[in-house]
């Protein structure tokens, strides 16, 4: 077991190219040259499938850090060669936040012995493991590209080269994914922002949209539940709440006109949805949401607020299916 730390970290980076993967290691040249054309939108997935049947390991991740918040949201999310549902986690008692101070992690085995208290670590049974940040552009730490497994890894060498190797790539592809949806958003001219909320941990994370519908400093926004429904104006909250409460349990999505107070005191009318996230047992982990600004549509009497929140079933709305606390 070793936790080695990378040489001139954070601005190291290792050039992705096949020339240079074949200096290093044969196995880290066939990846680069697999990988050598592959699409920024589709790198991730494919990097994650193809990292973790190379070096042995079942669970493959990126992560993208919320430094606000010090969690972790996964954007590539692959086990047992499949795409699993994204998470978010605290960063707090586990190797994520060993990589995250700038070093290379590399446990052979032995790590959920390392870290009990990390929960994932001890459900999975996980042994294994081999984590290295992402620095953007700016030399922050932006995230972290990792692979875990339920056995030892036979060549922790191999392991610890790819993920040192093309973790500038995977930071180039997450810059250009934010770049791009925030293009987006400002040629459509809507205001939207997302929330993901976990329920195991109680932590949530928002977008920075969020913040800026509502004119809120970076450290004013939610980061758990109670603060989300804290923005929400009085009237309209426990509509929030009871639609929160009901749809979390059966993973259909809602749909709600409400005020939000802003940092200048003043509400604004906001479209919020959310649904909840179910895993293999049919119980929800996560909520996952978005709030689009609708205030000048309201005031123009083009959108009413809704009395009850819609319900939307198989692609189609039904009204007010959010009493029920089971």
């Amino acid at each position: 077991m070793t936790d080695t730390p990378i040489a001139n970290a954070p601005n190291a980076f290792i050039e992705c190219d096949a020339a240079r993967a074949q200096e290093l290691h044969v196995g880290l040249k066939d990846l680069a040259i697999q990988l050598a054309n592959t699409p920024d939108s589709e790198f991730p997935e494919q990097f994650c499938r193809r990292a973790s049947a190379l070096i042995g390991v079942e669970h493959f991740i990126i992560g993208r850090l919320n430094t606000y918040s010090n969690m972790m949201r996964t954007v590539c999310f692959v086990s047992d060669g499949a795409l699993a549902d994204n998470i978010v986690y605290q960063l707090r008692d586990t190797p994520c936040a060993r990589v995250m101070e700038n070093h290379t992690c590399v446990y052979s085995s032995g790590v959920a012995d390392a870290y009990p208290r990390d929960e994932m670590l001890q459900e999975m049974k996980i042994q294994s493991y081999i984590g290295a940040p992402i620095t953007g552009n700016d030399g922050k730490r932006i995230g972290i590209v990792a692979g875990f497994g339920e056995s030892a890894i036979a060549d922790t060498t191999l392991g610890q080269k790819i993920v040192e190797f093309f973790r500038n790539r995977i930071a180039c592809c997450l810059e250009a994914s934010e770049t791009l949806e925030r293009y987006v958003m400002a040629y459509s001219g809507a205001e939207e922002g997302f929330w993901d909320w976990d329920l195991k941990t109680g932590g949530m994370v928002v977008s920075e949209s969020v913040g800026e519908m509502l004119g809120l400093a970076p450290r004013q926004r939610p980061r758990d539940l109670q603060s989300l429904e804290n923005l929400i104006h009085a009237e309209d909250r426990e509509k929030f709440v009871t639609a929160v409460r009901w749809h979390a349990k059966t993973g259909d999505q809602f749909s709600l006109i409400l005020r939000f107070r802003g940092a200048d005191a003043e509400y604004r009318w906001v479209r919020a949805s959310g649904r909840g996230v179910l895993d293999n047992a049919g119980r929800a982990s996560r909520m996952i949401g978005s709030l689009i600004n609708v205030d000048q549509w309201v005031k123009e009497g083009t959108l009413a607020p809704d009395a009850k929140p819609k319900t939307f079933l198989n692609g189609s709305a039904a009204e007010g299916r959010v009493g029920v606390d089971a």
